[in-house]
């Protein structure tokens, strides 16, 4: 499935990671942008490890998407048995998480 505005949140990301990183619990939220992308909620985690949700919104001001919440967290215990986040820690070179 290709996200619209995918191009969007990659960018805005990447501004605030500096090297790879990968997404894992991306939903959308519903509401539709003025340029046809969807708001947006998920995590994001690099390659040292470090996790960050965000959620995105509308900028009217600036007339583009932003990242409107971008939190630094921590994994869930639970998380270790949910493909999807093993899967981006794969994807930026971490180990599997230990089940506890």
């Amino acid at each position: 499935m290709v996200r619209r505005g995918a191009d969007n949140l990659d960018a805005l990301i990447a501004e605030r990671i500096d090297g790879p990183y990968a997404l894992f619990f991306v939903t959308p939220e519903g509401e539709e942008f003025p340029d046809g992308a969807e708001s947006e909620s998920g995590m994001a985690i690099d390659q040292a490890g470090r996790i960050f949700s965000f959620w995105t919104a509308w900028d009217a001001e600036r007339g583009e998407a932003t990242l409107e919440t971008w939190e630094q967290t921590e994994a869930e215990p639970f998380w270790s048995g949910i493909a999807e986040y093993r899967q981006a820690r794969a994807a930026v070179g971490l180990r599997e998480p230990s089940s506890t």
